[in-house]
Order: C-alpha cells, then structure tokens, then sequence
C-alpha cells in the first residue's frame, strides 16, 4: 500500500465527510460551542473583575491572608 493511499493518514477528511451529511447539526453543534465559550469568558471576566474591584476598594474577597 502506498503512502498516499493510506486509510490512516485520511481519518480526519473522512470524518469531517460523514460528519458532514448531516450539516445542520454540525453547524448547530458549530455555533453552540462558540456561544458557550463566549458565555464562559464572560462569566470568568466579571468574576474577575469583581474579585479585583473588590479588592482595591479594601473590602474582603474570600481569600486569607
């Protein structure tokens, strides 16, 4: 068998293939991971921001000392 045509070194171009019959779900799937990562960085950047505002106005973020 040669190099080129090895089913090894394609896996990714044959998943993305059968992955692909069904494109609504794969866009669903696409945009849903996008929005819960923006939900996340969202949540996190408040958090901290909070936690830091808190801080430099003196008052008790949780944390001993």
């Amino acid at each position: 068998m040669t190099p080129a045509a090895d089913p090894h070194k394609r896996w990714l171009r044959r998943l993305i293939g059968y992955c692909w019959r069904y494109p609504r779900l794969v866009t669903f799937a696409l945009l849903g991971s996008l929005v819960a990562t923006v939900v996340a960085v969202i949540i996190v950047g408040l958090v901290v921001g909070a936690a830091l505002s808190a801080r430099a106005l003196g008052g008790q973020v949780g944390v001993r000392e």
